[in-house]
């Protein structure tokens, strides 16, 4: 038998060995995530939705990695946990580092309706071998960011199972929590202070879908995105840290005050005379994005 022909069916036993394993055998013996399995195994309900067709990559801590808050017997939490590991969308390390974007949004299977949908997670890359947080062990390069300014390292990538890809990962992505939460958890206590003495803590908090072209802000101003030399711009004010997950959004720090326009002043044919308008919310608004910007 000529090499090719040889090489030809090896090649064509392994494709059809890829396509054919089951994602618990190959989070066991191919991702080294056999106590992610255990986990997946303990929640029959969950279990049967990542043996759909519908799920398409699995995001999977390795054995050595992991660490979860999820020891207490709370079903309801574990579940969460899970939907947040799983994305419909077959993405590949590709997908994950486009070369012609600072990252990828990858869209899970958590349910967050005051982000519009689902849970969304960023990936970025990273310097290339980067060692992960918990032990000197490269990595692909390319990290995803998650609730309370966490992140995970994917370790190795596009593992084939029979429905899609596995990339493992050094841990657990973290569910995020409400902008006013993630403040506090992320340094930036002085913003949340600021909130809540404007009384615009649960306006954040409760917003639909806050989140790079134009928006329009809380204080009705438009924000109009630009980039110059792979720095990203609002209003002018540079972005000095991106991507940080909340439960309704993303948020971003920048790097100075975004005044809005000052109100029209409205005479009231009172002895008062003038009043400005809707002042205090636009001043309020624009010392929240002193800290933060929506995008």
């Amino acid at each position: 038998m000529k090499l090719s022909t040889i090489l030809a069916v090896a090649l064509f036993g392994i494709s059809t060995y890829a396509d054919t394993m089951s994602l618990i055998d190959a989070l066991k013996y191919r991702a080294n995530a056999t106590k992610f399995a255990d986990f997946l195994l303990a929640n029959p309900d969950i279990l049967a939705i990542y043996n759909s067709t519908t799920v398409q990559t699995v995001f999977a801590p390795t054995d050595d990695n992991f660490v979860t808050p999820l020891r207490r017997r709370d079903t309801s939490s574990q579940q969460q946990q899970l939907q947040y590991q799983y994305t419909n969308q077959l993405t590949g390390l590709e997908d994950l580092a486009p070369s012609n974007l600072p990252g990828g949004v990858i869209h899970t299977g958590l349910p967050a309706p005051q982000a519009g949908g689902t849970q969304a997670t960023v990936s970025e890359k990273v310097a290339a071998n980067t060692t992960t947080r918990r032990r000197n062990v490269p990595s692909t390069g390319i990290k995803i960011l998650s609730g309370l300014g966490n992140s995970v390292n994917i370790l190795t990538g596009d593992i084939p199972y029979c429905n899609g890809l596995i990339q493992s990962t050094d841990g657990f992505f973290t569910i995020p929590s409400p902008l006013s939460s993630t403040l506090n958890s992320t340094g930036l206590s002085t913003l949340s202070s600021l909130l809540s003495s404007a009384n615009l803590t649960n306006t954040f908090d409760s917003s639909s879908s806050i989140t790079s072209t134009s928006y329009t802000s809380l204080a009705g101003e438009t924000l109009t995105i630009t980039v110059n030399n792979g720095v990203y711009y609002v209003n002018g004010a540079r972005i000095v840290k991106s991507d940080v997950i909340v439960g309704n959004g993303v948020a971003h720090t920048i790097d100075q005050v975004l005044v809005p326009a000052a109100p029209a002043i409205v005479y009231t044919g009172g002895s008062g005379g003038l009043r400005a308008g809707s002042l205090g919310l636009g001043l309020a608004a624009g010392v929240v994005v002193l800290g933060l910007l929506i995008l």
